[in-house]
């Protein structure tokens, strides 16, 4: 494992081990076959009847970028703006595992795991991801009600103490009997800030990609922040507060600017403006 700087130290594994299931000679088979035709790091393929996903470790990344990002969020006091990203190689293959298993322990629809090696990481297929369900719907009313249960559910994940890493639509999953459930949990919040502001950073993240679907008056996110609120811990207002002031800061700035701004800083200032009530 490559070595990491002092500041993106932390509680990088879960106490909590687990047993994870040897894969058989046939799933192996079908894997090594599959890597080298694979596109993506996370791929499908067919065994024994059923959809699964394979996903081979991404190397160790800390760019000069994140070690800038590292320095502002240190002048700026903000634990959220620090980078995460994944342990990478072998390690963040089992770091997804422990909590995939730790997260199914507490009733959160995630993956089960059927495989793991040193090479890559076998979970089964729960449903469609909800951002391709948004993607082809047309009624404003109906994606709203989808992206409700999205928030729905990470509150529920935030109330049983737990985080994502992400919280973004394309994160969530709809699953065949209508609840949501979640994917991909390979960065480790809690080694660069506490859990609570963990838990705010999901919902920023997940208000943000949710902005996409604000189309005119049809805005999605308020209905979205209001039905969070309903269950998710209060400790989770605080953190979020104080990112959103200082986002709130940085958006005055830029709303002169608005009809020049890209696509992903528009929808990053809508999620700022639902997020005003937080700060008042």
């Amino acid at each position: 494992m490559p070595l990491i700087p002092r500041y993106f130290q932390g509680n990088l594994i879960p106490v909590t081990d687990f047993v994870f299931p040897a894969p058989s000679a046939d799933l192996t088979a079908l894997v090594e076959a599959g890597i080298p035709k694979a596109r993506h790091r996370a791929f499908p393929i067919e065994w024994k009847g059923r959809k699964v996903w394979v996903k081979v470790p991404t190397p160790y990344n800390f760019y000069l970028w994140h070690r800038v990002q590292a320095m502002v969020a240190a002048l700026l006091g903000n634990a959220m703006l620090k980078p995460t990203v994944s342990i990478g190689g072998e390690e963040g293959l089992r770091f997804e595992a422990r909590r995939l298993c730790a997260l199914k322990e507490k009733g959160i629809a995630v993956p089960d795991v059927v495989a793991l090696t040193k090479g890559w990481l076998v979970t089964d297929h729960i449903g469609t991801p909800l951002q391709d369900l948004l993607d082809d719907e047309q009624d404003e009313r109906t994606r709203q009600i989808a992206l409700v249960r999205g928030a729905l559910a990470l509150a529920d994940l935030h109330q049983k103490g737990e985080w994502h890493g992400s919280g973004q639509v394309r994160d969530l999953i709809a699953l065949v009997n209508g609840d949501i459930g979640f994917i991909d949990f390979e960065e480790d919040l809690l080694a660069v800030m506490s859990l609570a502001e963990a838990q705010a950073r999901d919902v920023l993240l997940m208000l943000m990609s949710a902005a996409r679907y604000a189309r005119g008056d049809a805005d999605p996110l308020p209905a979205m922040l209001a039905a969070y609120k309903e269950v998710a811990p209060a400790t989770v207002w605080s953190p979020l507060g104080r990112i959103a002031g200082l986002l709130n800061g940085l958006a005055t700035l830029l709303r002169p600017f608005n009809k020049r701004l890209g696509r992903d800083a528009k929808q990053a200032l809508r999620a700022v403006d639902a997020l005003k009530g937080v700060t008042e």
